[in-house]
């Protein structure tokens, strides 16, 4: 029964999803489901398939069964494939000229992009996923949950409330961007929801006990979304006029510095590397992660000075078109 609960929350999510996105972008329907159609299979197939990549040895010589890689109903599906899918979807659209204003379409699907996380990641409850590591504590609470003799944070709890702040965030924004029903010259929510998803994937991976899978310290996912924050950042600084572009070694020095820090905060963990640092009387635990979510905040920050910068540039050429005509 679980596993159903799971199955019909996630497609319910989705479901709502696409409707908000149909009446915030106010696309024709044919257009819509044209996308949808091209959309929905990618982000299945990337979903199973990123998942199926770092546990091959589990079905080839654990399971000895490959035919298994196919059951997607079976469990075994990536955040990270899915929205993959999903961005090539979004190309293909682009190239193809299906939308009559793409970028408004975009910012509408990703600004819903967060209610589908928080449905699938409420979800996760019902399924006994999305727990963090174990560790002994006295009381429960909302965002934890006691097995046995031991307790566990609810990180699915937590990634569910981020998410449900970044929708009413995102759709604020979305109100106060088409204000006029103006068309925008690009997808600024859409570059701001996958920045925030990446950065607080980012934390939220390093706090799940779902099994390390990738060179024995972080999570695939966590290193998909890390390099998916740095192509960001360098992707919106390319689209900034040079003179208000940052200095390409200050950026690629923050970059260093930030991941550095977030690779050996992982390794403290694990418990591979010891860090002798005491915060205000802070548990360990609680010492590691605010770490891990302040190095998360300094790559929000400067990924939206960039939007920002973006945003006010492209308006005031775009305006000042207008007063030339």
């Amino acid at each position: 029964m679980q596993i159903q609960t799971y199955g019909l929350l996630l497609a319910l999510s989705l479901l709502c999803s696409i409707v908000i996105t149909h009446f915030l972008s106010k696309e024709k329907m044919e257009a819509q489901r044209s996308f949808w159609a091209i959309a929905l299979p990618l982000s299945l197939l990337g979903s199973r398939l990123l998942y199926i990549l770092p546990n091959l040895r589990y079905y080839l010589e654990e399971v000895s069964y490959p035919l298994a890689m196919l059951f997607f109903w079976d469990g075994g599906l990536s955040l990270f494939g899915a929205l993959l899918g999903f961005l090539l979807a979004m190309s293909i659209a682009k190239k193809r000229g299906i939308f009559a204003d793409f970028h408004r379409f975009a910012n509408a699907a990703f600004a819903t992009l967060w209610l589908f996380v928080c449905g699938m990641r409420f979800a996760e409850g019902f399924a006994g996923m999305g727990l963090g590591k174990p560790f002994d504590a006295e009381n429960g609470g909302l965002f934890i949950v006691n097995i046995y003799d031991y307790s566990h944070l609810a990180v699915y709890r937590l990634e569910a409330v981020f998410a449900a702040i970044m929708l009413v965030a995102s759709l604020i924004l979305f109100s106060k961007m088409y204000r006029k029903d103006d068309k925008l010259m690009d997808s600024y929510l859409g570059m701001l929801s996958l920045l925030m998803l990446s950065v607080s994937q980012v934390v939220f991976e390093s706090m799940r006990n779902d099994g390390h899978l990738l060179i024995g310290f972080i999570h695939v996912q966590q290193v998909l979304f890390a390099v998916l924050i740095v192509s960001l950042l360098y992707y919106i600084r390319s689209r900034l006029p040079i003179q208000s572009r940052m200095n390409s070694w200050l950026l690629l020095a923050l970059v260093i510095v930030l991941v550095g820090i977030d690779f050996a905060m992982e390794f403290v963990v694990d418990g591979r590397l010891n860090l002798p640092l005491s915060l205000f009387g802070m548990s360990s635990f609680a010492r590691n992660y605010l770490i891990i979510s302040l190095v998360s905040a300094c790559f929000a920050a400067i990924g939206i000075h960039f939007l920002c910068q973006l945003y006010c540039c492209r308006t005031a050429l775009h305006q000042s078109k207008a007063s030339e005509g």
